[in-house]
């Protein structure tokens, strides 16, 4: 038995469908997602119908409960790119999302896998915790998550916690990554990684063209950066943002989103994205 899994894509069809094209020959029996399929990005339906086509299971991510989210009215910025999101979901994209559970537990050649995102419980520090708190939860063997963006592959108490990274936004280095998993008596997981920047510079000028980039230049500009160097840009960005909150608990968070941004810019001078954006100091 040979299974795919993918998590994380976060509306990058073009990771997507480079990682699909790696898959295409190597005699994978199931693909199963976990989670996480839009916002970020402006290919939400895209990625969702691909999703939809391929799996054998998917199971939902945070992300991808953006209906039972409460927006405030009037809407702050750092909610805009998800309202942006949820604007442009078709119906069937929607109502395909909502059939999604939040978890699976699936047994292969005697092997119990529980799959699940990692927002419920919630991965923490120390992640032991979570871990107690999944080994309360369901009886398995072995445990595959996403949510964090970045790989792990932990023995507790018995079992064995994996996860699988992101397709679509990695935090864990420069390349897209997805599991390959062989259970033929042992448990055998394959880490796969794609270069990011075989495909970056044409997916980059086509999302920078895109009218939720066009709407969203700070946080799309994060985006690339977090996709092209594969590091979590929007941590660094969110720092900023919650020292200047500290230093002006009466700020209003749009105008410290905007100074948190310049902030963010000027003292990561070298990045790619913001070179493409055409930012000036």
């Amino acid at each position: 038995m040979k299974i795919a899994v993918l998590s994380d894509i976060h509306s990058n069809l073009s990771a997507l469908q480079q990682g699909l094209t790696y898959l295409n020959d190597k005699g994978i029996d199931e693909y199963i997602f976990l989670g996480d399929y839009i916002t970020d990005g402006y290919q939400d339906n895209e990625v969702i119908e691909v999703v939809r086509n391929v799996s054998t299971h998917a199971i939902s991510g945070n992300r991808d409960r953006i209906e039972s989210t409460n927006f405030p009215n009037p809407l702050p910025i750092n909610l805009m790119p998800q309202a942006w999101t949820l604007k442009h979901l078709s119906k069937n994209s929607s109502e395909y999302l909502q059939t999604l559970p939040t978890h699976k537990l699936l047994e292969y050649e005697g092997v119990r896998f529980l799959f699940i995102h990692g927002d419920n419980p919630q991965i923490r520090k120390p992640i032991e915790d979570t871990f107690d708190e999944l080994i309360e939860m369901e009886n398995f063997d072995v445990c595959i998550m996403g949510h964090i963006h970045r790989h792990f592959d932990q023995s507790y108490k018995g079992r064995r916690f994996i996860n699988a990274s992101s397709l679509g936004l990695p935090a864990d280095g420069p390349d897209y990554k997805l599991l390959i998993i062989n259970i033929n008596k042992a448990v055998d997981v394959e880490v796969v990684s794609l270069p990011i920047m075989n495909t970056f510079d044409l997916q980059c000028r086509e999302y920078q063209n895109s009218s939720y980039f066009e709407n969203h230049k700070e946080w799309g500009t994060l985006v690339l950066d977090s996709i092209a160097y594969g590091i979590s840009a929007q941590d660094t960005f969110f720092k900023i943002v919650k020292k200047l909150l500290e230093d002006n608990r009466d700020a209003c968070i749009d105008e410290v989103w905007y100074e948190a941004f310049n902030i963010y810019i000027n003292t990561n001078p070298s990045t790619y994205s913001r070179l493409e954006s055409g930012f000036k100091e």
